[in-house]
């Protein structure tokens, strides 16, 4: 039996990982592109080589390390330098997962956590169900600032990158609404699990 694959999505700040981590703790796999996107590009990674080449060997620090706040400061701020990072990490990050998803076939219920679901649409053929985590933009704006401590400025030209909620929400399947408690979000996503796992 093949698993039955959600994509889970939802713009920054609008409480995706809360989701994510509550799924984990429901013993279920998720896979998080964020997680992988990450691992690929640690020291001495294919990926990093690729974006020292391309953006300049100033984003490497002397560690190895990638320097992702001025790689963000790059990108975030130039569609083109975006694209052109996408190009080096996206099929990087494609072909860990369809290895995860090889490996964990077997399994009832696996999660695939992708920021950019619905831009890429790399992902849309591989899922039998997609949700979306939706918030408002001051609860996003607020929450980043509070994680990641970033103006506001910096903040909405992340969500500028994204598609827009309204947008997203045309083309998802199921909408988990994260604007109130923490409880009636777990309650959407029990909710959901119930209808899949009858």
């Amino acid at each position: 039996m093949m698993a039955f694959i959600i994509g889970l999505t939802g713009g920054i700040g609008c409480g995706k990982s809360t989701v994510s981590d509550y799924l984990r703790s429901k013993n279920l796999t998720v896979i998080d592109a964020d997680v992988i996107a990450h691992q690929i590009t640690a020291p001495n990674m294919e990926a990093v080589a690729q974006i020292a080449a391309t953006f300049g060997a100033t984003l490497i620090n002397a560690d190895g390390a990638l320097d992702r706040q001025q790689l963000a400061a790059i990108v975030f701020s130039d569609e083109a330098a975006l694209a052109k990072l996408n190009q080096i990490t996206h099929p990087l990050i494609e072909k860990e997962i369809e290895q995860i998803i090889d490996a964990k076939f077997q399994e009832r219920l696996l999660i695939l956590d992708i920021p950019l679901l619905f831009e890429t649409k790399t992902y849309l053929s591989k899922i039998d169900q997609s949700w979306l985590v939706i918030a408002n933009e001051r609860q996003q704006i607020e929450r980043i600032m509070k994680r990641d401590h970033l103006s506001e400025t910096q903040i909405r030209a992340r969500i500028n990158n994204q598609m827009a909620t309204t947008e997203k929400m045309k083309l998802a399947d199921k909408i988990i609404d994260n604007s109130q408690s923490i409880k009636i979000t777990y309650d959407q996503v029990d909710k959901l699990l119930k209808e899949i796992m009858f």
